[in-house]
């Protein structure tokens, strides 16, 4: 018989057989998961991809925080084939008793460089094209503006001291891509002829469109690294996507949690290996008596497994790609909602399903890997078989401690593709490690120490502790992977319950129900005259100045820290570097040094450890930064962390105060109030004198916290359910791998004169004290998971609430006991004959 030929009648007979079901099974859904996060990865890069080259408005756009000198402009132009001016404002509008914040765009004459303005003559009208921007004295308006100001096309509108003209309403334009992560409501006016200045006070944005061929375009970005290091430059030839560093943090982010489903994969695959090893070493002693070599044997043992994989793959690759039309119907209705409407559509309509086969095999191969690594103690068992396996029957796995080592070093493959973040690697690793390392030690001395108090008493109870204690160890393989499915399930429960509530409770408490954003010193000055008269009270306030990151001990941030990460995305724009003599309140020492009174060198910085982590920083480095148009070097001396109960303004940059002084730069202000009830209908008084000023009701922020807390629910709730699937297979394989020792058992009670019932509540009090320890270890992984993550991402203190902590344990535990015991039913079938016929 030809050797493929009697694999593939052994793969197929083996299909037929309920642990090389749940095997496959097992890989099927570890490779959905793999699969679905890569192909819709790779589908929403590539649309950005499209979308870059659809929504960029030229072929290059240069953003800047502070406006190109006359010199620069001409160089500029002298470089570029056409060359647009736009500038974006943060404000406030005011109309008849209402108010609206949102993004005001001063065009020139030239914009837009490519594409075209859509326009309408009401909020209901068509859409019309308009090729340029609105005339002199006139304003256009989103619909929310519209309807946030109760204003109509063809009213007037009074801003800075001025009064425009509401033309249009204003449904799309050509440059929208920079923005595209903003749900702003917008607004659009020309550029003031001759200005020097923006006309309204105000966090302003330059941003200059420009058209070049190839040639030209090299040299730009040429000169823009040279000239302008503190310069945003995007490209539509080659370039990046400004979101598609967010969506590849995403993805590794899920990469990472997959190491959680690798782990009850394994676990289970091991249950499971038992009784494959059992029948495959059977199977090779026979061929051995029959002639066939012990190498030929396992590589015929290879090809059904290779089968097996070929199989799974293929099932998980069309189940993937129907998961992932499912996903980008979900991106498409949402990305209108966060990435604002214009671009969120048209992003929406790029979305299509591929297989993308690059990705399709690098997702495989690392996949093959990882599984080739869990199958490795079972291949060496196999490899191990002989004869005597005819005569005497062995269990040939490598002992737990050595197959658990080895579970561990093949998953840091998974690790090593995904990470990107070290610190929350660490933490969400060594939480997991440390959970197993209890529930194992817990596992352990309670059956240890309980079945010797009860061993002299007798009874169901002892003699179910006396039969966990002698298969200790394939007992506690079982509790460690329900225990750490449980550990995780309870985690993501508690934290979707207790985030929001904590963290309303803190901001709330501290920092009042008004958020001062930005202010100068006339503003703040304002602002306190207006809290005498309206009674409102100042809980906080902190000076800073706006500085940009532009070099990490002489290269690019981008270049020193290599990897995305949330904290590069935040400082391509500037940032606010505050000063402080003494380490805040608010605020620990992580690292380093803080500075002393008197210290005369002014050139030192603390980084909030979170962003050294992040970008990979030392004590020690260079930080040079942008400041009012001077380049100031500083030297990290120290790192420190946010310390909740004393406020929650902090900085991720701080200095010694006399940093700043010489620099000649504006001070601004950032704090927070606490308005009474009646204060709110006059806040309209500070903003129609001070349209720039940006306030943020805590309320308002609060409900952008619950649309994201919204999202990360129904992200949860989908990896829960596959949590929960890993979890029914583990329970199937914990059953199945000791059900050949359970029919023994049971038949063995019978022929004692016990009954059926016996038996059933032997399983009961055998899944109960199987579900109390995994619950206890989940307890205190959910503990200590809690204490390290809320502090360290969220910096808040984890407070649980014992009732529903114990409640969903509970529910957990039951449910754990009522599949125990379904998937045990076969074993209670057992009877005496069928002892006696095996013995």
């Amino acid at each position: 018989m030809n050797f493929l030929t009697l694999a593939w009648q052994e793969f197929r007979s083996d299909l037929g057989q309920a642990d090389t079901r749940l095997q496959l099974l097992a890989q099927i859904l570890l490779a959905f998961f793999l699969l679905l996060l890569s192909l819709s990865g790779a589908s929403l890069q590539s649309a950005l991809q499209q979308n870059l080259s659809d929504m960029l408005g030229a072929d290059l756009v240069l953003e800047r925080h502070r406006p190109l000198s006359e010199a620069q402009r001409s160089a500029l132009a002298e470089l570029s084939a056409d060359l647009s001016e736009t500038r974006l404002l943060d404000i406030t509008l005011s109309h008849a008793g209402r108010h609206q914040q949102v993004q005001l765009k001063l065009v020139d004459r030239h914009y837009p460089l490519q594409g075209q303005l859509a326009v309408g003559r009401s909020r209901a009208s068509e859409h019309e094209s308009a090729g340029r921007g609105p005339g002199a004295g006139e304003i256009w308006l989103d619909t929310r503006a519209l309807v946030g100001l109760g204003l109509a096309t063809g009213e007037s509108l009074h801003l800075g001291g001025r009064e425009y003209l509401v033309s249009r309403a204003l449904f799309h334009e050509p440059d929208r891509l920079l923005e595209g992560h903003s749900v702003a409501v917008r607004a659009m006016a020309a550029l003031p002829a001759g200005a020097a200045g923006p006309p309204l006070a105000g966090d302003t944005r330059y941003r200059y469109l420009l058209n070049a061929d190839a040639s030209q375009e090299a040299v730009i970005v040429a000169w823009v690294q040279r000239e302008l290091p503190d310069a945003r430059l995007v490209r539509k030839r080659g370039g990046q996507h400004p979101l598609a560093g967010f969506w590849q943090r995403v993805e590794n982010f899920f990469g990472l949690s997959a190491l959680v489903l690798f782990v009850l994969g394994g676990v289970a695959m091991d249950l499971i290996g038992r009784r494959l090893l059992r029948r495959e070493a059977y199977r090779q002693a026979v061929y051995q008596s029959l002639g066939l070599s012990p190498a030929r044997g396992l590589c015929l043992y290879g090809a059904k497994w290779m089968l097996g994989i070929a199989l799974s793959f293929l099932l998980a690759g069309l189940l993937a790609l129907a998961g992932q039309q499912w996903v980008l119907k979900l991106l498409q209705g949402h990305l209108a909602g966060a990435l604002g409407a214009d671009i969120g559509a048209e992003i929406g309509a790029e979305l299509e399903a591929a297989w993308h086969p690059g990705v399709l095999a690098r997702t495989l191969g690392l996949l093959w890997l990882l599984l080739l690594c869990l199958q490795l103690p079972t291949l060496i068992g196999v490899g191990r078989a002989s004869v005597l396996e005819l005569l005497r029957p062995q269990q040939r796995l490598p002992a737990l401690a050595l197959r658990l080592a080895w579970m561990l070093t093949c998953f840091s493959l998974l690790v090593a593709a995904y990470s990107d973040n070290s610190r929350l690697t660490l933490l969400m690793i060594g939480t997991l490690l440390v959970t197993l390392l209890l529930i194992a030690s817990l596992t352990f001395a309670l059956l240890t120490l309980v079945e010797r108090l009860t061993r002299r008493r007798g009874g169901l109870l002892a003699f179910c502790l006396f039969t966990m204690r002698q298969r200790l160890l394939g007992k506690s393989a079982q509790v460690m992977g329900l225990g750490l499915c449980a550990t995780l399930l309870l985690f993501t429960f508690m934290l979707l319950r207790d985030l929001g509530q904590a963290m309303e409770a803190n901001s709330r408490a501290v920092d009042g129900n008004l958020l001062i954003v930005r202010a100068t010193s006339a503003q703040m000055a304002d602002i306190e005259a207006w809290n005498r008269r309206t009674g409102s009270v100042l809980r906080q306030s902190r000076p800073y100045v706006r500085a940009q990151l532009v070099r990490i001990n002489g290269l690019a941030p981008e270049a020193f820290s290599g990897q995305p990460s949330e904290s590069l995305s935040r400082i391509a724009r500037p940032i606010r570097l505050s000063w402080s003599a003494e380490l805040p309140a608010n605020n620990r020492l992580a690292a380093g040094r803080w500075w002393q009174a008197g210290d005369e060198n002014r050139r030192q910085i603390s980084v909030e450890d979170e962003v050294m982590a992040d970008l990979g920083l030392s004590l020690g480095d260079a930080l040079a930064f942008a400041i009012g148009g001077q380049l100031v070097e500083f030297t990290l001396v120290a790192g420190h962390a946010y310390r909740p109960g004393a406020g929650s303004i902090t900085f991720w940059f701080q200095v010694p105060p006399g940093a700043v002084e010489s620099l000649g730069v504006e001070l601004l202000q950032m704090g927070s109030m606490e308005l009474p009830q009646r204060a709110w209908s006059q806040l309209g008084e500070l903003w129609r004198r001070h349209p720039g000023l940006e306030l943020l009701p805590v309320k308002q922020l609060s409900e952008r916290f619950d649309a994201t807390l919204a999202l990360v629910t129904r992200v949860v709730a989908g990896y829960s359910l596959l949590l929960g699937l890993m979890a029914l297979l583990l329970v199937a394989a914990c059953v199945r791998g000791f059900e050949r020792d359970d029919r023994r058992k049971n038949g063995l009670l019978l022929s004692l004169g016990l009954r059926r019932r016996h038996c059933l509540r032997l399983n009961l009090y055998e899944w109960l004290i199987t579900a109390a320890i995994a619950g206890g270890g989940a307890v205190a992984g959910t503990s200590l998971a809690g204490q390290l993550i809320y502090r360290s991402q969220f910096h808040l203190n984890y407070r649980p609430d014992a009732l529903y902590l114990l409640g969903t344990l509970a529910i957990m535990a039951a449910v754990l006991c009522l599949l125990g015991l379904w998937c045990c039913r076969h074993s209670l079938k057992a009877s005496v004959g069928e002892l006696m016929a095996e013995s």
